[in-house]
C-alpha cells in the first residue's frame, strides 16, 4: 500500500474514491492529497501528487461519467456543461511545479532528468476514455479502473531511477506546500455542487437555489488593500452588468450578498439554449449556412455588449449558449468573470497572468488591459474558424497569415464565396487592434455569405486556354493557384492538375525550376508533370493529380497506430531518398503538402515550388515551423532541410504533439509514451530534429533503417543447431492485408475482387433479409451509409453476382458502378456517391445513377437504385435538387424521422449501427467470431506445423 499524506478533507465523494483506489500502488510510492501551488501570480489547487520511482504525476481529479466529447480546449460532459480542458489546466500547472521541485530538489536538474514531471486527468467514475480529439488523451487521461497499472506502466519506461535521497527530499517539499482550501458545501441558501476553474481572485461555483441550477461568481475582497474599496468597485461592476440585461444576449444576474467579511458572491441564472462548444462542427453545405448565421448572430450581440462600453476578453465555445436556430438563432454570452468596463477590469489581477487562453489575441500575452473591442472580435473569429475548419486553434494561431486553404473542405460552395470567407477570418486575425470595426458590421457580413451558399451562388463555368474546363480549384497561394480540370478536346484523360502563376514574370524561371526538379525522377510518391507552358498561356504546370485528402486535413486524428504511421513515414521516406539521389532538396515539407491517395494507398508528397539543386544558393523558403534551426544563419538551404520537416511531420503524426515548446526548436522535450516500441521510435524522431546536424540522420535511407530497427520487437530467442529451411504460409501475407492495404490500393478490403476476400466473406442480415427484398423490386432507392470499410462496397458486389447468377444481362460496369437487367427491370449501384468518375463531377455520377427516380412521386417500374453515400452528403445533395428529386427527398426525411419501414420504397440503412459482437448470450455465433473461424481455420495454417519454434510461440497467442 502506498503511503498517503492527506492535507485537509476532500471536496468531493469521488476524490475520497480516488484517494482509496491510488492508496493500491505499491508499498514505495507517496501519495500527497490536496494542496495548492502559486501558479503565475495565482494559486493553484492540486487534487493529488504522486512519486513514483522514476516519475512525479500530477493529476486533477474529476467526477464526470457518461460519454464525454470535446477537443483540445472544451470539454462536453453532458448536461450541457462545457468546461475548459482539465488537460490545459494539468499542464498549465505543471510547469511551474517542475520549477518548484527542480528547485527545492538540485540534485533533480534539467540535464540530469529531462522528464520529471507528468500531469493528467483521473476520471474516477468513467467508464470509458473520452472521446476527445486531442492526441493527449492517450497517455494523460486515466480512468478509475486502471489508474493504479498505468501509472506504473509510465514509470517502468526506461529512464533514471529518482533515487530515495530524492523522492524523500520530494515528500518534503511537497508536504510543505499550502493545503488546499476546501469547497464549500452550502453558500447562504444556495447548495454547491462542484467548483469550477476560476482566475485571479474569482471563484466559481456551479450550484442550485431549491433545486433550480445557479451560477456562483465568488469575488475574494483580501486580495484588494483597502477592502471597502474592493467592495465599491465590485458594486459598481454589478451595476453595469445588470444594466446589460438590457440587451437581451447575457444570463441573468441577481442582486449580490456578502459571504463573511471576505467575500461578494453574485449569483447568475444559467441560460436556456446549448453551449457552442457542445454543438457539432458543420459538415454539409447546409450546416455550413447554418454555423455562419451563428456566427452573425454572435457578432450582432457582441456589437450590444460593446455599445456599452464592456470588452468580454474572454469568449470560448463555453461561453457563448445558443437559442434558436436559422436566421432566428440569439447568441447569450456568460462568464464576465475578465470583462472590462469602461476602461477597468473586474479582476484588477488578471491583468498580471500570463497568456492560457487559446481564443485570447497575441497581444493579450503581456496584458490583458490591452484588451479592446477589436481582440473580442479576434476570439470569436478564432472559434468560428476553429469550427468552420476543423483545425484546432492551437494550430491556427500558429501562424493566422496562413490560413487553411477552406475550399479544400467546402468544395461544393462557390469558390468566390469561400475566398471571401477566408479573407474576413483573415482580416479578423490579422487586423491593426487599433483599427476598431463595429461588430454588427461584421455579423451582417457572415449572414449575407450564408445567404449566398444557400442560394447556390455559383460562378460561370471557366476554361484556360479555351480547352481546359475547371472543375474547381484546388490551392492558392501568394505566387500562384492551382486548379482541378479536364481537357475538352481529350475527354479520356480524366482530370489533371493545373498550375497558373500571379506574374507572368514568374512563370519561366518557377515553372522551369519545377519542371527541372522532377522531369527525371520516377517514383509513385511523387507526382509526374506533364507539360510547362510559356508565359502567354493561362496554364503554366501540368501536372498529375493526386486525389485525396491532405495530412493537414487528417492531423485531428493524431497519433496514428503505429502501423498506419509506418506507411506514411515509409511512403515519404522513399520520395525523399528518390530526390536525394537526383540531389534536389523539396524546401516545403509540410502536413499541407502531403495527400493521401486512398484510391493507390500511397502517400503523395507534392508542391515542387520552392524545390531547387541540392548545390543552390537561395533565401529562405517554406514554413518557419519546419525550418531546421541552423537554416536561419546558413548561406544556402541546409542538406538536411527535407529529413528534419519530414522527421517533425512524422513525430507530430505518431505522438499528437510537437517536441518543443513555441519556436525553441534547441530544447527537445522527449515523450512519455506507455508502448515501448512508439517511444523508440519516437526517440530515433527526435534524433532527426537534434539541433546538432551531425547527430541527424545524414540520408533517408539511414533515417529508414533506424525507423525499422527501433520497431523491431523480438519476441523470442531461436537456438539454430541446423540449418532450417524457410516455411512460408502465403496465407499469413493476406491476413495482413486486412490491416494494412497492400500498394494495389483497395484489393482485398473494397468489394469481392479477389479469392481471399470471397472465401472470408461472412454473410449478414444484408445478404439474407435486404438481397431478397432487393430481388423482389421492394426497395426502389437503398442509401447505405457507414464508415470507410464496413462491408458497403462488398455487399453491393454480393447483390452484383446474384443478378449474374440469376441471368441478368450487364449493362455497364466500371469502378464507380454497374449497372443490369434482369427479366426488363433495371439495376443500378453507385459505390461511392462522393467520388467523381471519368469526367463526371460526383453530383454528375449520383444523377446518372438516379436516373428514373426524378419527379414528384415513384412510380412502379422506376429502377433499383443501390446507393453507398455519407449521412451528411445525402441530406446536402437532396436539398439542393429538390426540383429534380422532390418523391425521393420525402422519402428520405419520413425514413429518419420514424425510421426504415418494410413497406416504404426508400431505405437507410446505417451500418454504423451494426454490431460484430453481441453483449448478451446467444446461440449465433457473432461476426467477429465468424470471421475469426475462417481466419484461423487449421487447413489454412498447416504449412506451420512443422515450423521449428511452434512450441515457443504457443505462448503468444
Amino acid at each position: 500500500m502506498a503511503e498517503m499524506i492527506y492535507a485537509g478533507d476532500f471536496a468531493t465523494e469521488s476524490e475520497r474514491r480516488a484517494a482509496g483506489i491510488l492508496s493500491r500502488l505499491p508499498d514505495a510510492w507517496i501519495v500527497i492529497c490536496n494542496k495548492m501551488l502559486p501558479t503565475h501570480g495565482n494559486t493553484s489547487e492540486i487534487d493529488f501528487i504522486v512519486i513514483g520511482l522514476r516519475l512525479v504525476f500530477l493529476l486533477d481529479e474529476k467526477s464526470w461519467t457518461g460519454r464525454i466529447t470535446g477537443s483540445d480546449h472544451i470539454w462536453n460532459t453532458g448536461r450541457g456543461r462545457t468546461p475548459r480542458s482539465p488537460i490545459n489546466k494539468v499542464d498549465y500547472v505543471a510547469r511551474p511545479l517542475a520549477g518548484h521541485l527542480r528547485n527545492k530538489v538540485p540534485a533533480l536538474s534539467q540535464a540530469q532528468y529531462p522528464y520529471l514531471l507528468h500531469a493528467g486527468v483521473l476520471l474516477t467514475d468513467a467508464q470509458e476514455i473520452p472521446n476527445i480529439t486531442d492526441p493527449r488523451v492517450h497517455d494523460q487521461v486515466f480512468l478509475g479502473s486502471t489508474v493504479v497499472a498505468h501509472l506504473q506502466s509510465l514509470d517502468s519506461q526506461p529512464r533514471r531511477l529518482l533515487g530515495e535521497s530524492n523522492r524523500q527530499a520530494l515528500r518534503t517539499c511537497l508536504y510543505d506546500l499550502s493545503a488546499r482550501q476546501a469547497t464549500p458545501a452550502q453558500i447562504d441558501d444556495y447548495l454547491i455542487v462542484e467548483a469550477t476553474d476560476g482566475i485571479a481572485g474569482v471563484s466559481i461555483y456551479q450550484a442550485t437555489l431549491h433545486e433550480a441550477p445557479r451560477i456562483l461568481m465568488v469575488y475574494d475582497l483580501t486580495r484588494s488593500l483597502d477592502r471597502s474599496e474592493a467592495l465599491d468597485f465590485y458594486n459598481r461592476e454589478f451595476k453595469a452588468l445588470y444594466d446589460l440585461q438590457s440587451t437581451g444576449v447575457v444570463a441573468e444576474v441577481k442582486d449580490p450578498f456578502s459571504w463573511s467579511d471576505d467575500f461578494r458572491v453574485l449569483p447568475i441564472v444559467p441560460p436556456q439554449g446549448i453551449p457552442l462548444a457542445a454543438l457539432p462542427s458543420p459538415d454539409s453545405s447546409l450546416e455550413l449556412v447554418e454555423e455562419l448565421l451563428r456566427a452573425s448572430a454572435c457578432f450582432a450581440s457582441l456589437h450590444l455588449i460593446h455599445n456599452k462600453g464592456v470588452v468580454h476578453r474572454a469568449l470560448t465555445p463555453s461561453a457563448i449558449v445558443i437559442e434558436g436556430n436559422g436566421l432566428s438563432q440569439k447568441a447569450i454570452f456568460t462568464n464576465f468573470f475578465a470583462a472590462r468596463i469602461d476602461d477597468q477590469s473586474i479582476t484588477p489581477q488578471l491583468d498580471l497572468l500570463a497568456l492560457t487562453d487559446p481564443y485570447a489575441h497575441p497581444t493579450l500575452a503581456t496584458s490583458y488591459g490591452q484588451a479592446n473591442n477589436a481582440t473580442d472580435q479576434y476570439s470569436l473569429a478564432m472559434i468560428f474558424l476553429e469550427r468552420v475548419s476543423r483545425r484546432s486553434a492551437s494550430d491556427l494561431r500558429r501562424d493566422t497569415r496562413v490560413l487553411p486553404n477552406l475550399y479544400t473542405r467546402w468544395s461544393s460552395s462557390s469558390q468566390e464565396v469561400i475566398e471571401e470567407l477566408t479573407e474576413l477570418f483573415s482580416s479578423l486575425l490579422n487586423s491593426d487592434i487599433a483599427q476598431l470595426r463595429d461588430a454588427k458590421v461584421v455579423g451582417n457580413l457572415f449572414a449575407a455569405l450564408a445567404a449566398r451558399i444557400r442560394n447556390n451562388d455559383q460562378p460561370p463555368e471557366q476554361f484556360l486556354d479555351k480547352r481546359y474546363k475547371v472543375v474547381r480549384l484546388l490551392g492558392k497561394g501568394a505566387a500562384a493557384q492551382t486548379f482541378l480540370v479536364t481537357d475538352t478536346n481529350v475527354p479520356s484523360m480524366g482530370t489533371l492538375a493545373v498550375k497558373q502563376f500571379h506574374n507572368a514574370a514568374d512563370v519561366s524561371p518557377q515553372a522551369q525550376a519545377e519542371f527541372d526538379a522532377l522531369k527525371n525522377v520516377r517514383s509513385k510518391y511523387l507526382p509526374a508533370i506533364y507539360l510547362v507552358n510559356s508565359a502567354e498561356k493561362q496554364s503554366h504546370v501540368h501536372m498529375e493529380y493526386i486525389p485525396g485528402q491532405t495530412l493537414e486535413e487528417l492531423q485531428s486524428e493524431f497519433p496514428w497506430s503505429l502501423d498506419r504511421w509506418w506507411r506514411l513515414a515509409d511512403h515519404l521516406l522513399s520520395a525523399l531518398n528518390e530526390l536525394e539521389d537526383h540531389r534536389l532538396l523539396h524546401r516545403d515539407v509540410k502536413p499541407a503538402n502531403i495527400i493521401f491517395d486512398a484510391e493507390r494507398d500511397r502517400y503523395v508528397l507534392i508542391d515542387f515550388g520552392f524545390a531547387l539543386a541540392a548545390t543552390q544558393d537561395a533565401t529562405l523558403a517554406g514554413s518557419p515551423l519546419y525550418w531546421p534551426p541552423e537554416a536561419l544563419t546558413a548561406q544556402a538551404p541546409p542538406l538536411s532541410s527535407d529529413r528534419y520537416a519530414l522527421a517533425l511531420v512524422l513525430y507530430r503524426a505518431l505522438t499528437g504533439m510537437l517536441p518543443f515548446i513555441g519556436s525553441d526548436k534547441r530544447n527537445l522535450s522527449p515523450p512519455v509514451l506507455s508502448d515501448q516500441r512508439v517511444q523508440r521510435v519516437a526517440e530515433v524522431l527526435l534524433s532527426g530534429l537534434d539541433p546538432d546536424v551531425a547527430q541527424r540522420p545524414q540520408s533517408a535511407e539511414q533515417f529508414r533503417d533506424q525507423l525499422r530497427t527501433a520497431m523491431i520487437v523480438v519476441d523470442v530467442t531461436l537456438d539454430l543447431y541446423s540449418p532450417l529451411q524457410p516455411q512460408v504460409n502465403t496465407w499469413v501475407d493476406l491476413v495482413r492485408g486486412l490491416m494494412r492495404a497492400s500498394v494495389s490500393g483497395n484489393s482485398d478490403n473494397r468489394g469481392l475482387d479477389t479469392p481471399f476476400v470471397r472465401d472470408t466473406y461472412i454473410p449478414t442480415a444484408l445478404d439474407t433479409n435486404l438481397l431478397p427484398a432487393i430481388l423482389q423490386h421492394r426497395p426502389k432507392v437503398v442509401f447505405l451509409s457507414g464508415n470507410p470499410g464496413d462491408g458497403k462496397t462488398a455487399f453491393l458486389e454480393q447483390v452484383r453476382l446474384s443478378l449474374v447468377n440469376q441471368g441478368a444481362q450487364e449493362v455497364q460496369s466500371n469502378p464507380s458502378g454497374w449497372e443490369y437487367v434482369l427479366n426488363g427491370h433495371v439495376y443500378r449501384s453507385c459505390y461511392d456517391a462522393s467520388e467523381s468518375h471519368e469526367g463526371l463531377s460526383a453530383d454528375e455520377q449520383l444523377t446518372v445513377r438516379l436516373r428514373g427516380i426524378e419527379g414528384g412521386r415513384l412510380s412502379d417500374d422506376a429502377p433499383t437504385v443501390l446507393v453507398a453515400i455519407n449521412d451528411g452528403r445525402l441530406a446536402d445533395f437532396l436539398e439542393r435538387y429538390v426540383t429534380v428529386f422532390g418523391a425521393l427527398k420525402q422519402q428520405v426525411e419520413q425514413s429518419r424521422a420514424k425510421g426504415t419501414r418494410a413497406e416504404r420504397p426508400v431505405w437507410l440503412i446505417d451500418l454504423k449501427q451494426r454490431a460484430f459482437v453481441t453483449l448478451t448470450s446467444t446461440e449465433a455465433p457473432t461476426i467477429v467470431r465468424q470471421v475469426l473461424a475462417k481466419l484461423v481455420d487449421p487447413v489454412r495454417w498447416s504449412i506451420c506445423e512443422s515450423c521449428s519454434v511452434k512450441g515457443d510461440l504457443s505462448n503468444h497467442r
